[in-house]
């Protein structure tokens, strides 16, 4: 009992207040979004409420219960894979998730805008639950679900996180194509790739890249990521305190924009009281620099 106060102690020490209401306001956006146009449209753009539409048409059950189902079992997976702390931060976003669903179900049909263009109308929604999805991550909570399956398989194949939802939810999405339709296919990929556009600028800024100094003990660990995972060069510069002692070694690159929450979760794995300051990077001169990959 007294590991899960702490926890909860844990999770919320810091503006807990704040966090929980922006928390609200992200799952809210995201469902009254889900609900009052993804879901009637069949638009399958990736993710669990993907796969809950597909069951839906397939098997007739309700697509809340398969979002139950789905996000629960994944919680039990993340619970014994990746840690309680982890995954405490997964189980409060998916209660306020499963809150907002079915709050939003009854009230959706007075939010269904239509358009004369279809594309603008999903570009429109796309647009909105970008907003929504990059508040959820602003505070630092998840509704479980896609994003702990695709943390597991990373943990297995080695490769960058956006790599492995981009082709997962890619699978899905063709998946939602023989089911319903090709041109529902491609709606569902532009509402993807804009959702993830805009929730990136909502959570870590517009700059296509990011300028990072690491401080850690483990370096020499750091700087293999840095160099055999994420592909990118790095500077190393010696540092001391302000007196001249404590020497330490700070790690200096520049990293593309939606791998830089990939990079900061792996440093702190590799060394818990890592440091890492960060700023936009506009412009890089020369060089190698990766390409920037919204999705």
């Amino acid at each position: 009992m007294k590991k899960i106060k702490d926890l909860i102690n844990y999770a919320f020490s810091n503006n807990r207040i704040p966090r929980l209401l922006v928390l609200a306001l992200g799952c809210f956006i995201i469902s009254l979004v889900y609900n009052a146009f993804t879901a009637p449209n069949h638009i399958v753009a990736g993710s669990i409420g993907g796969i809950a539409i597909i069951v839906e048409n397939l098997l007739g059950i309700s697509n809340i219960t398969v979002l139950n189902v789905v996000i629960g079992f994944s919680i039990v997976l993340s619970w014994f894979m990746l840690g309680k702390k982890n995954t405490f931060y997964s189980i409060v976003g998916y209660l306020m998730y499963i809150l907002m669903i079915n709050l939003t179900l009854p009230i959706a049909k007075y939010f269904q805008f239509s358009f004369d263009s279809k594309l603008f109308t999903i570009c429109f929604y796309s647009v909105i639950s970008g907003i929504g999805s990059g508040f959820i991550y602003r505070t630092g909570f998840n509704t479980g679900g896609m994003d702990i399956f695709i943390t597991l398989i990373q943990n297995v194949v080695k490769k960058p996180f956006s790599t492995i939802s981009t082709v997962v939810n890619g699978i899905i999405i063709l998946v939602g194509a023989f089911i319903f339709s090709p041109v529902d296919a491609i709606y569902g990929f532009i509402m993807l790739y804009i959702t993830n556009y805009v929730c990136n600028l909502v959570l870590i800024g517009t700059s296509a890249n990011k300028l990072c100094f690491i401080k850690c003990h483990d370096h020499h660990d750091v700087l293999k990521y840095l160099h055999d995972d994420m592909k990118v060069g790095s500077t190393l510069i010696n540092s001391t305190n302000g007196i001249g002692i404590l020497k330490r070694t700070i790690i200096m690159c520049v990293v593309p924009t939606d791998r830089f929450l990939t990079l900061k979760r792996k440093v702190l794995e590799i060394d818990k009281k890592a440091t890492i300051y960060s700023n936009d990077c506009y412009t890089v001169v020369g060089g190698k620099t990766n390409l920037f990959i919204p999705v």
